[in-house]
């Protein structure tokens, strides 16, 4: 979970962190029983969230376009878990 909060505080402003604070909260909740080697699949659509499913498990749903762009941005931001990451995602690589 530290991991995912560093993304959300690295690449949004305070009052976005802030605004989101409870849907960060229950996205979080749904990672307390991960194992080293669960795929994670994180799948947005538009009419109802983002939907969690680890180890082919659905966990929940984060509604909000607000809160899926917040996400992305933890690889696509100003400050990604890594630059090459993001430049392959964008096709730049």
């Amino acid at each position: 979970m530290a991991g995912w909060n560093t993304g959300f505080t690295s690449n949004l402003s305070p009052e976005a962190v802030n605004d989101l604070s409870s849907k960060i909260k229950q996205f979080n909740e749904l990672f307390v029983d991960v194992h080293e080697g669960e795929e994670i699949i994180l799948d947005y659509k538009p009419d109802s969230g983002t939907t969690v499913t680890i180890a082919g498990n659905i966990k929940g749903t984060v509604e909000g376009a607000d809160f899926n762009r917040a996400l992305l941005s933890i690889w696509l931001g100003k400050e990604p878990v890594g630059e090459d990451l993001r430049d392959a995602l964008l096709g730049k690589k």
